[in-house]
């Protein structure tokens, strides 16, 4: 007849611990009162490895998006930035093996934006890595001439690297570039196959330096002339950032799934980032 609370208690073991019987308490109240409650634990004499050195495979999908809107803060927000640490250090105890980069927008992981924001123009000094945060709109126009772009890649960069700080040297990083939903072919990869989804513009974010303002845009579809130099610089700079946190070889491109990207899309990402895998 009364209620009941189930309560988890987590104990994290020094590697110098001494094997043996350990005790202690944990004190629980409530309105109706307190008590304390015997803790035991039992330490034996043998070291376990780091979960991240455990060879079976976790892949599991970390979304920045769902936690600004569960505990309901601003994306990006010092408190935002807490809470994906947090998310990534859980990802890191359990051992898992991959991480996810969304750099288009809207894709099925819930993400509004592209973690990777494309600029207007030139940011002069900046290598165009500025910092940016900011709300939403859409883009009236379509995508300016290939090579007018600078890229802020000041998320992602430190995204990346507090997931090797939880999670070490992550041997899979995903840079979520395409979907089924931006052209595809079924299983059976047949290209007069009617049922083949249409090619469509590429859905990312643009952002505004000076106000921090996100826009939603749409770039180059894949059969275009332009979408190899869209794609280039972004490889290239993911591929730089990959390397100065030692997991260059980590990188992947995705995600392929119940249908299959088509060959000229496949050829197009090989060329912007040759010896990519899938």
């Amino acid at each position: 007849g009364g209620a009941l609370q189930p309560v988890w208690v987590t104990v994290r073991v020094p590697r110098d611990a001494k094997s043996g019987t350990y005790r202690g308490s944990l004190a629980v109240s409530c309105s109706a009162g307190s008590a304390e409650v015997p803790v035991e634990l039992e330490v034996i004499d043998w070291e376990m490895p780091d979960a991240k050195d455990f060879p079976g495979l976790v892949g599991l999908l970390q979304s920045p998006d769902t936690l600004a809107v569960q505990y309901k803060v601003e994306m990006w927000s010092d408190e935002h930035w807490r809470l994906v640490e947090r998310s990534l250090e859980a990802m890191g105890e359990i051992g898992a093996k991959t991480l996810y980069v969304p750099l288009i927008r809207g894709t099925h992981l819930g993400n509004q934006h592209s973690m990777v924001r494309w600029i207007k123009g030139r940011v002069p000094g900046s290598g165009g890595r500025v910092p940016g945060n900011g709300g939403g709109g859409k883009a009236g126009n379509r995508h300016p001439t290939p090579g007018t772009w600078s890229h802020d890649f000041s998320i992602v960069d430190k995204y990346i690297g507090l997931a090797v700080k939880h999670m070490g040297k992550v041997p899979v990083v995903c840079l979520y570039c395409w979907e089924s939903k931006l052209g595809a072919l079924t299983a059976r990869a047949n290209p007069d196959y009617h049922g083949r989804a249409p090619d469509k513009p590429l859905p990312f974010t643009i952002l505004d330096p000076a106000t921090g303002k996100l826009t939603e845009a749409e770039g180059p579809t894949w059969g275009s002339a332009e979408i190899r130099g869209f794609w280039k610089p972004v490889m290239d700079g993911m591929r730089g950032i990959l390397a100065n946190h030692g997991i260059e070889k980590s990188m992947m491109i995705g995600v392929a799934s119940d249908r299959r990207p088509t060959k000229e899309m496949v050829e197009t990402l090989g060329a912007v980032a040759p010896g990519c895998p899938w």
